[in-house]
């Protein structure tokens, strides 16, 4: 019995011994796991702490990350800096009221016994949008605005993104007003009525007490830029600028890149060959004459940026006694188009005897005044001529009436950048041709009858070298109304001939016009062709005939 029970003891204690030897190898293999797992961890967290600071640094380099260090001592006699990198930042400290005065986009509340300060400006470390913009001004009211109708900003692109496209005002340094044309005056007033900084940018000024800084909104693009939005950019390939062109070279990994980097340089121009960006603007040293017939060998593509070249920005003129220029055509020969050339070139808006909204929208501030009373615009346009009386001298621009007949159907229709289908052209043309025709040559006689002073410019030479025609143009005003820096104005112009009402080209086969309307037409081409070369015109009329041109 005894070595019965002896025994089973003995196995009782092995059997212990051997359960405590394999808890703590479990016990061990867990704690090895676990060892595991936090090195794993560790590594993991590593990686995310090394991205994290590879990013902020990236992000910090970044041309539209905007960061600003303040300094300044507090009650105790202590360094506080602030810093604000484009992310939202909240600040308690004690900063003297003289850092509050000095920097007054920070908002200060007194909480017991310490200033707060509470930054919420850009909420993202980079811009989301990139908007271009004109900057028209500075403007009195016209009318008060409602309470609903104004709302706080912390920047200037604030403004500008919420107002998307159109006119935005700004007053007071930090209220924004979109659709501001609806309550802005448009009259000359001192740009140093305007004397409010704007926050964050203090070489931009937001308006004054009773003014407002008027700017323009073309359109926000979404950053990284869309393919098809940077194409449209595209001025075309050009020989690679030399040293002496003034351009800068840049580091930029892509297209995209390159385009926001001049832009942060206020450049206009963008070269990127996908090894090298290089941003500058056109002068003599670099403009039109530079172009290549493709993208090879010694070329390059450019592209213009989002930002305003101030070089042919444009103006009011006070108002005054001023000798009156008509800008005068047949409709659809490229009246608007040509007064867009004439206001980057001469510096100051041109007018009209109609009130255009669409035109107005797009930048023509004077189409909102009455041409016959207001004398801020000495370029004004005409289509008619009873009320010529107060004008002094013409411009006429003749297009072949074809195209300019064409273009007035699509202008009716559409407006002045729509266009309209094959169908509905084809079943009106005949029609238009036999009427439009004798139209179009009435009114070059009634210029040529007039005692006036004029100048007739075609619009296919226009097309064909528009800084030669435009400065044409610009000779023929009066001496007072010549800008003295004509020829940095014709060189901004040549990176922007476009404009922002130009409509897509239709190509339309004038064969499936009748042989009869044909030649009612070309014999009105061929009178008007007579009467110019009878008073001296050389070359009157290009070959504007259809019917055995083969055009």
């Amino acid at each position: 019995m005894n070595s019965t029970n002896s025994c089973c003891t003995l196995f009782s204690k092995q059997f212990k011994r051997d359960s405590t030897t394999s808890k703590l190898r479990t016990f061990m293999m867990r704690l090895h796991s676990k060892r595991l797992f936090l090195v794993a961890a560790m590594v993991i967290a590593g990686f995310f702490l090394h991205l994290n600071v590879k990013l902020s640094i990236n992000r910090f380099n970044h041309p539209n990350y905007h960061h600003t260090s303040v300094t300044s001592k507090n009650t105790r006699g202590f360094s506080q800096t602030i810093r604000t990198s484009g992310t939202s930042l909240i600040l308690t400290s004690n900063l003297t009221p003289n850092a509050l005065r000095q920097y007054p986009n920070i908002e200060s509340n007194r909480i017991n016994g310490f200033n707060s300060f509470q930054h919420s400006y850009e909420k993202s470390p980079m811009k989301s949008h990139e908007c271009e913009v004109f900057d028209l001004g500075c403007f009195a009211f016209k009318k008060s605005v409602p309470a609903s109708k104004m709302r706080e900003i912390s920047s200037l692109e604030e403004c500008y993104a919420a107002c998307d496209s159109g006119f935005a005002a700004v007053a007071r340094g930090r209220y924004c007003i979109c659709s501001a044309n609806k309550y802005i005056e448009i009259r000359n007033i001192s740009s140093k009525s305007c004397n409010i900084a704007c926050p964050l940018q203090s070489n931009k000024k937001c308006g004054g007490i009773h003014v407002a800084s008027l700017y323009r909104v073309v359109q926000c693009v979404k950053v990284p830029f869309p393919d098809d939005f940077v194409e449209t950019r595209r001025l075309g390939c050009f020989h690679k600028p030399l040293s002496n062109a003034g351009f800068k070279t840049v580091e930029a990994n892509s297209l995209d890149n390159c385009l926001l980097k001049c832009g942060s340089l206020l450049e206009p121009i963008a070269a990127f060959d996908w090894i090298t960006c290089r941003c500058g603007k056109m002068t003599d040293k670099f403009n039109l004459t530079h172009a290549a017939p493709s993208c090879y060998a010694n070329a390059t593509p450019i592209y213009r940026t989002l930002v305003e070249d101030r070089r042919c920005s444009v103006q009011l003129l006070p108002s005054g006694t001023m000798r009156i220029t008509t800008l005068s055509s047949f409709p659809g020969s490229g009246n608007t188009w040509t007064r867009y050339l004439l206001e980057k070139a001469t510096g100051f808006y041109t007018g009209s005897v109609y009130t255009d909204s669409s035109l107005l929208k797009s930048g023509f501030l004077c189409e909102s005044q009455n041409q016959l009373i207001s004398t801020n615009c000495p370029i004004v346009k005409d289509h008619i001529f009873y009320k010529r009386t107060k004008f002094h001298q013409t411009i006429e621009v003749i297009r072949n009436p074809y195209d300019a007949i064409l273009a007035n159907i699509q202008r009716r229709h559409k407006g002045h950048t729509g266009t309209v289908d094959f169908d509905k052209i084809l079943s009106v043309l005949d029609d238009n041709l036999r009427q439009g025709s004798q139209r179009w040559r009435n009114h070059v006689e009634r210029v040529l009858m007039e005692n006036k002073p004029f100048l007739i410019v075609y619009y296919e030479d226009l097309v064909k070298d528009p800084l030669k025609e435009i400065e044409k143009m610009v000779r023929f005003l009066p001496i007072g109304q010549r800008p003295p820096d004509l020829h940095q104005r014709l060189s901004c112009l040549s990176q922007e001939l476009t404009g922002f009402n130009k409509r897509k080209k239709v190509k339309f086969n004038f064969d499936l016009v009748s042989i009869e309307v044909k030649k009612l037409v070309d014999a009105t081409i061929d009178d008007v062709r007579l009467q110019l070369a009878r008073i001296g015109i050389k070359n009157p009329l290009p070959n504007y005939n259809k019917l055995f041109s083969g055009a």
